[in-house]
């Protein structure tokens, strides 16, 4: 067995500025002027490989350090969030150091989400749906723990769910006249007025409105492709959209860990990414506004991020345009407007489509064009 450190990032408006012990784990904090969170709870633990150790952090481990958290924000008073794991190190490992490797929000980043702002504003004004639906976006990715993460991204979901009533046809409206009499009659509603009324609310519309797990499906079915929802068969849409409805209503109305839900199969952090992929795609469909005016006043069509390995999204990019010129980050923007993500895109290794047979041409230190000797349609033709 072998002593390993794991460190989670703790995040919020909470100023950590001292260090100690809780319960079994020690908060560290990370230097910086502590205007925010800016710490860490780091636990030790015996593990027999660094997977086991991993395991553990993402189970067992990470809900006692959930627990230590939120009383330690119960009695500071102050929100403190507990973000992922970050690091799973060895403790005799000789580096260990304090600094959090987390990916900054960096210059692309906040240019990028100040036109997304600009091209929103206005919208967002009149579509109470839509922002409530970005709040819980930010509120399920600013969480590791599944089950928060979850419960924050189906509100998000569900604000975009229109209930409609059900179709009966007449075969199934008299069956439901029919169970409702019985029900009726059942309840004396002299001696049980309130639970007779009850049953008759029950048994009025709401009965013939779409289940929200059914309304949710449908709504995907018309909005998302499927193949844009991790590891997910459109077979299997309504089952998992069923798991998804179940695991909220037990971790909001009965405290439960998904996984001791007898009727949910699917991991949490499996239906947790399930639940992030579906709303970031309703808002992408909901919000096209958001990806104009960056290559012209009109959001672009979308091109598939793993289509980036042709050369097709260098023309839209460039607008087919050959006396355009772009930077890196201007290019990377733009290709931000056409795939709907920017977190791969910075990837990009531009300069190695720049060159002699290549797309692009560098004409500056930071500058490019498109390469008028390179046969965009030739290459198709080959490749095709």
């Amino acid at each position: 067995m072998t002593e390993y450190n794991i460190r989670y990032r703790l995040l919020g408006p909470a100023n950590i500025q001292d260090g100690g012990e809780l319960g079994e784990g020690t908060l560290i904090p990370l230097g910086g002027e502590n205007r925010n969170a800016n710490a860490a709870l780091q636990y030790t633990i015996d593990a027999d490989n660094r997977e086991e150790a991993r395991d553990i952090a993402r189970g067992s481990l990470q809900k006692k350090a959930r627990k230590d958290v939120s009383i330690l924000s119960f009695v500071s008073e102050n929100g403190i969030l507990l973000g992922p794991h970050y690091r799973i190190r060895p403790a005799d490992a000789a580096n260990q150091s304090m600094v959090d490797v987390s990916n900054p929000i960096d210059d692309l980043n906040i240019k990028t989400a100040d036109q997304v702002r600009a091209n929103l504003e206005s919208v967002l004004n009149g579509d109470d749906k839509a922002r409530q639906s970005l709040n819980w976006y930010n509120y399920g990715l600013a969480t590791s723990i599944s089950e928060d993460k979850l419960v924050a991204l189906w509100t998000g979901i569900e604000a975009f769910v229109e209930l409609d009533e059900q179709d009966f046809d007449e075969e199934k409206e008299r069956a439901y006249e029919r169970a409702k009499d019985a029900a009726l009659d059942s309840v004396d509603p002299d001696e049980h007025p309130t639970l007779h009324g009850r049953i008759g609310q029950l048994f009025g519309e709401k009965i013939k409105q779409q289940s929200i797990s059914v309304a949710v499906a449908k709504l995907i079915r018309n909005t998302v492709p499927i193949n844009r929802i991790s590891n997910l068969e459109e077979s299997e849409l309504n089952e998992r959209i069923d798991e998804l409805y179940t695991a909220r209503n037990k971790i909001v109305h009965e405290g439960k860990d998904v996984a001791d839900i007898d009727r949910v199969s699917t991991p949490a952090n499996e239906l947790a990414t399930n639940a992030e992929d579906i709303l970031r795609e309703l808002l992408i469909s909901r919000l096209p506004d958001a990806f104009a005016r960056f290559i012209d006043s009109e959001p672009p069509e979308r091109f598939e991020y793993q289509y980036l390995v042709g050369y097709d999204w260098i023309l839209r990019v460039f607008d087919q345009n050959y006396d355009c010129t772009l930077t890196a980050e201007e290019i990377a923007q733009r290709t931000f407007a056409l795939t709907r993500e920017l977190s791969e895109i910075r990837r990009i290794p531009l300069d190695n489509f720049a060159g002699e047979n290549e797309p692009l041409q560098k004409i500056d230190e930071n500058e490019y064009q498109l390469n008028p000797d390179f046969d965009f349609e030739d290459y198709r033709d080959n490749v095709e």
